[in-house]
Parts: C-alpha cells; sequence; structure tokens
C-alpha cells in the first residue's frame, strides 16, 4: 500500500501529519484506535470521494501513522490529549468551522473536540464511535484487539473484526498496517492507548457549555 505524501504541522508538543486533497469547506476525517490505522490506511480511497466537494484532511492521531509519538513515561495517551491535538491541528492549519468524520476512537475524539470547542465544529459524523460509559465486560467480538499479537496474522484479524463482513482486506494492507504496529514506538503508544478493558483510554469525552454543532451517526 503506497502512502500519499503528506505534511506535518505542529500541535502542541508534537508533530502531527496529515494528508489531504480537494478544496472548500474543510472536513476532516480522524481515523480509529486499532493497532495500524492512520490516514492512508482508513481514508486513503474515501479521500478523492470526499475531495469532489471538500477540502478532505485525514489526520494521523497522536501515537499513530507518522505522526510523532511521544515515550509513555513522559506523555498521557489520554483521550483529552487526543482532543487538544485536533484542536490545535484545527488552530495551526488557520481554519474556522470545519466538519469531522470520526471512526470509534476518532469518533470520541470528534465528539470532545465538539464539546470542548464547540465554536470550531459545525458537522460531526461519528461512525461506530466510541465515547459512551460503558462499565459492563469488554465485547468478546474485541479480543483481537486487545490481544494482539504483532504478526500479520494478528492484523488480519483485527481488520476482520472492524470491518464489514463482506471486506476482504488484501495482503498488501495488512502488511502495511502490520509494518507500522510493529515499530517499536507505535508499539508502546499502542500499548498506552488502551486501558486494560476493551476501551482506548480515557475514552469518554469530557462535556462543557456551549453551543451544538449537527451531528449524524451511523
Amino acid at each position: 500500500m503506497s502512502a500519499p505524501s503528506g505534511m506535518f504541522v505542529t500541535t502542541g508538543s508534537f508533530r502531527t501529519h496529515y494528508i489531504e486533497d480537494g478544496a472548500g469547506d474543510p472536513v476532516i476525517l480522524l481515523h480509529g484506535g486499532g493497532a495500524g490505522a492512520d490516514s492512508v490506511s482508513n481514508w486513503r480511497d474515501c479521500l478523492p470521494l470526499f475531495a469532489k466537494r471538500r477540502r478532505a484532511i485525514a489526520v494521523d492521531m497522536v501515537g499513530f501513522g507518522r505522526s510523532d509519538k511521544p515515550g509513555p513515561d513522559g506523555f498521557t495517551y489520554s483521550q483529552q490529549s487526543r482532543n487538544s491535538q485536533i484542536v490545535a491541528f484545527i488552530e495551526a492549519l488557520g481554519l474556522e468551522r470545519v466538519s469531522i468524520v470520526g471512526n470509534s476512537m476518532g469518533g470520541a475524539t470528534a465528539l470532545g473536540v465538539a464539546m470542548t470547542r464547540p465554536d470550531l465544529v459545525a458537522n460531526l459524523v461519528l461512525m461506530g464511535s466510541a465515547g459512551v460509559p460503558h462499565d459492563g465486560p469488554p465485547n468478546p467480538a474485541l479480543a483481537p484487539l486487545m490481544n494482539y499479537d504483532f504478526t500479520p496474522e494478528g492484523m488480519r484479524r483485527i481488520i476482520e473484526v472492524l470491518a464489514n463482513p463482506d471486506y476482504r482486506a488484501s495482503d498488501d494492507q495488512v502488511r502495511y498496517r502490520y509494518e507500522l504496529s510493529a515499530q517499536p514506538d507505535t508499539r508502546a503508544a499502542y500499548g498506552r492507548s488502551w486501558d486494560g478493558s476493551g476501551r482506548t483510554a480515557s475514552a469518554t469525552p469530557t462535556t462543557t457549555s456551549g453551543g451544538s454543532p449537527r451531528a449524524h451517526w451511523w
């Protein structure tokens, strides 16, 4: 899987990598928290479709893809950290009000940004979103994510769990995500991004007062 040429912007104490296409009103695409996730693997095929009408921007969350991966001993991989990253990203690009499409962990981040900085968000689209409190046992279907063994076979099992039942990942996509996930700094960050209960760490956004963007769920 070839990676489109991307760009970097400083977001607080680290750099954030992103790819983009198109022009017009901005839409920011946020990937989920599965091992090997990033802007390329999750959004590469969608980007040209969004770009027909929008400036489509796919972001690598902190600890994922080509974005920086601060050492876990000096950085907290929490939902608040991800919310702050995307707020800083929007401001660094000089954007005013954006639409955000968030998948899973990216959905929780989209919610967090909208609740902490509603002035920056016009629309939300949430896909299989995290962010709703859940105190029960983890869903057994998440076992491949929680018990990822950092092998190509383990990566294929993760993709099978996360994708539509009819989706068949190519060997190229499995290899791309596996190689990303196996990098030592990515692996360390991934270990701190899960809280041991089947949820990404601190997955519930903190609410605040303010205006509300329009939200769409599927």
